[in-house]
């Protein structure tokens, strides 16, 4: 459209910062799926081979192996258009689900039965129903995560 005006600089500029926008996006791609992977088989829900861990650098080399393969398979596949159109359909699936997800959650009734007393092992509720979380970031899980195999370790 700039072109057609006589803006050719503009339009280098539009241009320059998309192909800027692709690329972080798949780079954020590229670092948060192999760590998606790893929450979800340590919950279970993936291969156990995700939750495997660099014992020096704490990151799940076996995601990032096998999730970047296959992202540039996709590239090489499919042509550009086509994978700008898959990235913004799943950007626009993300936004949906989370929003969704808070939705749920917010109407969500509590579960848990008030009356009774807490097990000895077991921290009381908060006092706005919400619960108290193990861990506040994915860095902490990891370290939760480590200090529960040492001890599982240590047991054995």
């Amino acid at each position: 459209a700039f072109y057609k005006k006589g803006y050719a600089w503009a339009g280098f500029i539009v241009a320059t910062g998309s192909i800027c926008a692709m690329n972080t996006v798949i780079l954020c791609s590229l670092f948060s799926v192999p760590r998606i992977a790893y929450a979800m088989s340590e919950d279970g829900l993936l291969f156990k081979i995700f939750s495997r861990l660099n014992p020096v650098t704490k990151v799940p080399i076996f995601g990032i192996i096998v999730f970047g393969i296959l992202m540039a398979i996709l590239a090489l596949i499919f042509d550009l258009e086509s994978l700008v159109e898959f990235l913004s359909i799943g950007t626009l699936l993300a936004y949906t689900f989370v929003a969704a997800s808070v939705i749920v959650l917010r109407y969500q009734t509590d579960k848990t039965n008030r009356s009774e007393p807490p097990q000895p092992n077991q921290s009381p509720p908060a006092q706005d129903g919400a619960g108290l979380k193990e861990y506040e970031s994915f860095s902490d899980k990891l370290q939760l995560v480590e200090r529960q195999k040492v001890a599982k370790e240590r047991r054995e």
